[in-house]
């Protein structure tokens, strides 16, 4: 298996290879550590846009296979394209 990719390597390949749109949720949510913005990626449809919350770590750190399977799911990408199977 390939090394799993950081955060922001999964959104940078996400974006260029299936137009998925990085954004901001509009208001904050306090929580215990204080007021968190959720980012989040959408890939556009004509039908149901798809869209996942991004896991709130930096974006140097690596996506565990878990999380990987699971934003690939949100977001409809083979998971098989980050060198995933479908367990």
């Amino acid at each position: 298996m390939s090394r799993l990719p950081s955060l922001a390597e999964f959104i940078k390949r996400a974006q260029s290879e299936y137009g998925a749109n990085l954004s901001d949720l509009e208001a904050p949510v306090v929580g215990p550590r204080g007021p968190v913005v959720f980012r989040y990626l959408e890939i556009p449809s004509d039908d149901v846009p798809l869209f996942a919350v991004l896991p709130d770590i930096p974006e140097k750190a690596t996506l565990s296979p878990d999380v990987l399977r699971s934003l690939c799911r949100q977001l409809g990408i083979p998971p098989k394209d980050f060198d995933l199977d479908l367990g």
